[in-house]
């Protein structure tokens, strides 16, 4: 069984069962995560170093990361990742994106850890995406507007992101798998 986070003091032994693991073991540790183990990994995971192409495929191959948030509602969902015209690209789906809008982004990366950025979205996406919605309109600023979420490696198949609005985290945490 995959340990959690708060269960090790170190990222070594959680690296190495989620990187053993099959994806369905994988996403049924995400399901056990709570804002506590978010955290807790997010401390461990201090210089770990991820790399943008962690994210994304071959040209034009969409890559889903199923994902789960530190919210108390509405924590599951996927990031789905292109890399399009040597740029990555991607949006969030989930249940509520009726209401909250899909959440375009483009990523770079900042030293060690991955940035990916709502405040500039793509300007062109696969036919496949949802059609673009800026994220500073309707209930989408509350959401999307004004953030990037920062990551940094867990595993070869695992990454933990913190939401931040400017240089402030914001408390929000989240974990992606990726199959």
């Amino acid at each position: 069984m995959i340990p959690l986070p708060t269960e090790v003091s170190s990222l070594a032994p959680l690296a190495e069962a989620l990187d053993a693991a099959s994806p369905e073991e994988r996403s049924s540790w995400l399901g056990r995560l709570g804002r506590g183990d978010m955290v807790a990994v997010w401390k461990l995971t201090a210089g770990s170093a991820v790399d943008i192409g962690h994210f994304h495929g071959a040209e034009g191959e969409v890559v889903i990361h199923e994902g789960k948030n530190s919210l108390p509602l509405f924590n599951h969902f996927q990031k789905r990742f292109v890399l399009r015209n040597s740029a990555v690209q991607g949006y969030n789906h989930q249940a509520n994106a009726w209401f909250t809008g899909p959440g375009h982004f483009t990523m770079f990366a900042v030293g060690q850890e991955v940035v990916i950025d709502y405040l500039k979205i793509p300007t062109t996406i696969p036919a496949e995406f949802p059609p673009l919605q800026e994220n500073m309109a309707g209930f989408s600023r509350f959401v999307y507007g004004g953030t990037q979420d920062w990551c940094r490696r867990i595993s070869k198949n695992a990454i933990i992101g913190e939401a931040r609005r400017g240089d402030k985290p914001i408390g929000a945490y989240f974990v992606l798998v990726r199959p």
